[in-house]
């Protein structure tokens, strides 16, 4: 998406940054996630960053689902 304004970025975007020092960026199973860590050491995700649409499809990397970060054989 392209956004063309002249208003600052900064009051279109106006998430705080500290919501982004707890995330970090994972590949789980090939699609790129933006996930924090949990108290047991698990990973909550919080977006999907793909370009693919098939990524979006996935349920186990729903936004909010918890996974862990070294996949099982169940997985």
């Amino acid at each position: 998406m392209i956004l063309h304004t002249i208003v600052p970025r900064e009051l279109i975007f106006q998430a705080s940054e500290t919501s982004f020092e707890t995330k970090e960026l994972y590949l789980y199973n090939g699609i790129p996630i933006l996930a924090e860590v949990t108290e047991d050491h698990r990973l909550r995700v919080s977006e999907i960053i793909s370009t693919n649409p098939n990524h979006y499809m996935h349920p186990e990397c729903i936004p909010g689902t918890i996974i862990s970060p070294f996949p099982t054989e169940n997985e």
